[in-house]
């Protein structure tokens, strides 16, 4: 097979939290043909972006792959707001992202 060229959003987080809920989302590392790459070990982080100025992401926000995904919960995000972004990211792997969370108080 192939090795890992991508990240992808397998299973999303809820479009709608409550600030400090706790949530998951599972990512998983492909390669160009959709396959997923079961050999992928790296580490793989995600970043918050948009929504309200200086909302943090918690909970344990870089995890490695096992089998190629990489599975993450009891993820927070402290701070009612809308349009929020959260991108993975590995090493050179095209990042994958779920876009407009929105988070309410």
């Amino acid at each position: 097979t192939a090795p890992a060229t991508q990240l992808v959003l397998t299973t999303a987080p809820p479009s709608s939290v409550t600030a400090g809920s706790s949530f998951g989302l599972a990512i998983t590392a492909e390669n160009q043909y959709g396959n997923l790459d079961t050999t992928y070990t790296g580490p793989v982080t995600l970043a918050l972006s948009g929504g309200t100025a200086g909302a943090v992401l918690g909970g344990i926000t870089t995890v490695n792959a096992i089998n190629g995904v990489a599975a993450f919960s009891g993820l927070t995000i402290d701070q009612a707001g809308t349009g929020y972004t959260l991108t993975a990211s590995s090493g050179n792997l095209t990042q994958a992202e779920a876009a407009d969370i929105t988070v309410s108080a």
